[in-house]
């Protein structure tokens, strides 16, 4: 089991809600 490559997916997967969040964000802001 290698944890830095599991803590470097975690980080990769966060980064994409957060980043799918900011999209949310944004889109309910213009609408």
């Amino acid at each position: 089991m290698n944890e830095e490559k599991d803590m470097a997916d975690a980080r990769a997967i966060l980064a994409g809600y957060r980043a799918s969040i900011d999209n949310i964000d944004a889109a309910l802001i213009h609408m």
